[in-house]
């Protein structure tokens, strides 16, 4: 197993003398960009003397953490910690740089998002460029990374077969075994996204099961929950999505879906460990109440899909598969707010709420960032991603607000989240956030760097009812290459180059995001 160290890059003092030239062309469209740093300065996070890094071992222990022979379990306000069960599997990088595996310790889980695990092209299952993705976070030099969360294509896995049944593809799941072994071999943990809801990559006809497959769930469960037949158009928006989905959720076929993994990856085997936590689904929507709004969703969801999934027993059960591994649960659309939602039905052991942070947008035009209120994130105001635009509800413009302002608002946001979940029993992870970096055509060198050195403090420095709670969390997305290309990436492979990246591939902003640590 690969031990961490901390040290600064060879060559890198000319990069940051770059820039910070670029940081200060950059000022004049970036307002308040000079406004953060090292007390105001503007300074580069790896400047001086090389430092030990963001610990990733909580000091104190956890209380009443369920029985499991997992890696770890979720307690809040901390969504990952070490068991001790199996000591000698979890990972250094994990733990941080020199730290012995402690039962009952929190860790704080720091990775990146693999945008598709394993595909089918054309009728075969293919992982060359996920196993390169994985390849590439195990390398010497590489930032210490510890975690991936891996977004599923649901309708690659389960399909209906020409009899008419619905089939789980044991190939799909034999290269989903590949993808994790790979993991494991570069000191990587899993999460597993199953129903990553979105427009599925690539064309339609890049495999015949996408056929229909709108919003990456198969034809048949629309057909199932409609009684209609779907067109070959993956990537239409169906109007099913946010009226039926929570009732796909629970079809008797997508819960022994979501079974079947739970069980492959239980904890009786090293490979069912690294599989630290399963998110059966990534932002859902549901149908809500009349007045549409998304914390209506998000309570939908709760008392609809969320304690079906978690009860004892019961045909959409997933704890009767597996009564103990984590797992990830989120609100519509990935970030509403929680204001009035009631988590007590799902407070229980080994849950853990997910929210996603695109927030603190610091370019023009960017989607990424903006508030709900004039009053930004923090706003005491319901924050409530309703389709329906509220009357004199102005937009957030990022670019009317200073970098620092954005900053203390994202932090209060951040604890918003955070006192909101714990408040219902619940710790938090963070399943996506990012900006736009150097390969993107919009894409900026400074910025980049400032908003992954703003977000590992937010993260590394989060508190709970005055305790330290950092936050797990995984950036998306990794690479920028083939047909996972992606304006958010970190690492550039397939021969591509971007401004300021190394040798390897590897963009600036991705050694801010762990603090300098590198393997």
């Amino acid at each position: 197993m690969r031990r961490t160290i901390d040290r600064r890059r060879p060559g890198r003092r000319a990069g940051w003398a770059v820039a910070l030239v670029t940081l200060g062309l950059s000022a004049a469209c970036t307002p308040g960009i000079l406004e953060q740093g090292e007390a105001g300065t503007g300074k580069p996070a790896r400047g001086g003397e090389p430092t030990t890094g963001a610990a990733n071992q909580v000091p104190g222990a956890a209380t009443d953490c369920p029985a499991t022979d997992e890696l770890f379990c979720a307690v809040a306000p901390h969504a990952f910690i070490q068991t001790g069960a199996h000591g000698d599997e979890v990972s250094p990088l994990a733990l941080g740089a020199g730290a012995k595996p402690t039962a009952e310790v929190p860790v704080t889980l720091n990775g990146v998002n693999l945008k598709q695990g394993p595909y089918r092209e054309r009728g075969r299952w293919t992982d060359d460029l996920v196993n390169s993705e994985l390849q590439s976070m195990g390398a010497d030099g590489a930032p210490a990374f510890s975690l991936v969360r891996v977004a599923l294509d649901w309708p690659r896995f389960q399909y209906r077969a020409p009899d008419g049944t619905i089939r789980i593809d044991p190939d799909g799941l034999a290269a989903l075994d590949d993808l994790i072994d790979v993991a494991a071999k570069a000191d990587i943990h899993v999460i597993l996204d199953l129903i990553h809801v979105r427009t599925p990559d690539g064309p339609c006809t890049a495999d015949h099961r996408l056929a229909g497959a709108k919003w990456n769930v198969p034809a048949w469960a629309w057909e199932e929950v409609t009684g209609v037949a779907q067109d070959d158009d993956c990537k239409a928006r169906p109007n099913e999505l946010g009226d039926l989905m929570d009732e796909v959720l629970v079809l008797p076929e997508t819960t022994r879906f979501i079974r079947t993994i739970l069980k492959r990856y239980d904890a009786s085997t090293a490979r069912g460990r690294n599989v630290v936590a399963v998110e059966p689904v990534s932002e859902a929507e549901a149908s809500g109440d009349e007045t549409g709004s998304a914390t209506s969703r998000t309570q939908r969801l709760i008392d609809a899909v969320y304690t079906r999934w978690l009860a004892s027993e019961g045909q959409a059960s997933l704890r009767s598969a597996n009564s103990t591994k984590i797992l990830i649960l989120s609100p519509d659309k990935g970030d509403a707010s929680l204001q009035g939602v009631n988590l007590a039905p799902i407070a229980l052991p080994n849950v853990v709420w997910s929210h996603h942070d695109y927030t603190l947008a610091v370019i023009a035009g960017s989607a990424a960032g903006q508030g709900y209120t004039e009053d930004g994130w923090a706003s005491s105001q319901m924050q409530d991603r309703s389709e329906v635009r509220r009357p004199g509800r102005p937009t957030y413009d990022p670019d009317l607000v200073s970098f620092g302002r954005r900053l203390t608002e994202r932090r209060g946001y951040l604890a918003q989240m955070q006192h909101w979940a714990a408040a219902g029993g619940l710790p938090i992870f963070v399943g996506e956030y990012g900006i736009l970096t150097t390969c993107a055509p919009d894409g900026n060198l400074a910025t980049a760097q400032a908003y992954a050195k703003a977000s590992q403090e937010l993260y590394d420095g989060a508190l709970v009812e005055g305790g330290a709670a950092p936050v797990s969390r995984t950036w998306w997305q990794l690479s920028i290459g083939g047909t996972f290309g992606g304006e958010f990436a970190l690492l550039a492979i397939d021969g591509r180059t971007c401004p300021g990246i190394d040798d390897a591939g590897w963009m600036p902003a991705a050694f801010d995001l762990t603090a300098g640590r590198i393997r």
